[in-house]
C-alpha cells in the first residue's frame, strides 16, 4: 500500500472519529437541555441560542472533515475522501 494514501486515510478516519464524538456530545447535550428547558420555559431562549450556535459549529466541523472549508477557498481537500474510497473499494 502507498504510505502517502495510508497516512491520508488514517488522518481522515481520525477526523471522522472526532466528528462522530462531536455529534454524540451534541445530541446528548441537546437531550439534557431539552429536558431542563421543559421544566423552566422562561429560560428557554438562552439555551436555544446556545444550541443554534453549537449546531453552526457542528456543521462547520463536518464541512472541514469532508474537505470543504467555506472560510478559505484555497483549503479544499477532497482528495482525502477519494483516498478513503479507493482504500475501501467504492
Amino acid at each position: 500500500m502507498n504510505p502517502e494514501v495510508y497516512e491520508k486515510t488514517r488522518r481522515l478516519v481520525k477526523a471522522l472519529n472526532f466528528f462522530m464524538i462531536h455529534i454524540f456530545l451534541y445530541i446528548s447535550a441537546n437531550i439534557a437541555l431539552a429536558l431542563y428547558t421543559f421544566g423552566d420555559i422562561r429560560s428557554r431562549w438562552g439555551w436555544l441560542f446556545l444550541i443554534v450556535c453549537w449546531a453552526i459549529a457542528l456543521i462547520y466541523h463536518g464541512l472541514l472533515v469532508y474537505g470543504i472549508d467555506p472560510m478559505n477557498k484555497q483549503r479544499r481537500n477532497p482528495q482525502l475522501l477519494s483516498a478513503m474510497f479507493k482504500l475501501i473499494g467504492v
